[in-house]
């Protein structure tokens, strides 16, 4: 999730009101979902394909958006979303994309291909993305996410100052 969360760092989340509730792989309860998920939260998740493992990303799509993601640019129903270009990081090329009014730092590699997407989310799904865009495995390759399978949302960062692996 590198700019916002550097390597080393801890986060603390919130597990309220989420369906997969449970501590060291002990899952005795699952609950009906009552809170909300919204594009840009940072949530943590069960893919569908290997349940054990959890990831943290970044919400792009909740159910009935259209996302496409093409040449490092990043489209929401039908709408550009805006960008604007920082510095440089080693190979990355930091940037800023404004997402229903909410500043997302993310990290871009332009001289590695982007994997495309051009989907519509899903019922009870959602679509995630890294800040480190053309450096995650996310939802361009394990899909899209069921609500039951969100552990939390990142309620806070604690950041170790160590920077991160560069590629």
């Amino acid at each position: 999730m590198y700019p916002t969360i550097q390597k080393g760092s801890f986060v603390f989340v919130d597990k309220r009101g989420q369906p997969n509730q449970g501590t060291f792989g002990f899952h005795p309860f699952r609950f009906e979902p009552t809170a909300k998920i919204s594009r840009t939260d940072m949530i943590v998740f069960r893919t569908p394909h290997d349940p054990e493992v959890t990831y943290l990303m970044r919400v792009i799509g909740v159910p009935g958006d259209r996302v496409i993601y093409r040449n490092h640019r990043l489209t929401l129903n039908d709408e550009s979303v805006p960008i604007s270009f920082g510095g440089t990081a080693g190979a990355y090329q930091l940037a800023t994309e404004i997402i229903d009014g909410h500043e997302v730092q993310i990290a871009l590699l332009p001289n590695r291909p982007s994997p495309e997407l051009d989907v519509v989310v899903p019922p009870d799904h959602y679509l995630v993305l890294g800040d480190s865009r053309d450096n995650a495995r996310d939802s361009r390759f394990v899909g899209f996410i069921p609500r039951e399978n969100i552990v939390g949302r990142v309620a806070k960062i604690f950041q170790s100052g160590e920077e991160p692996t560069r590629y």
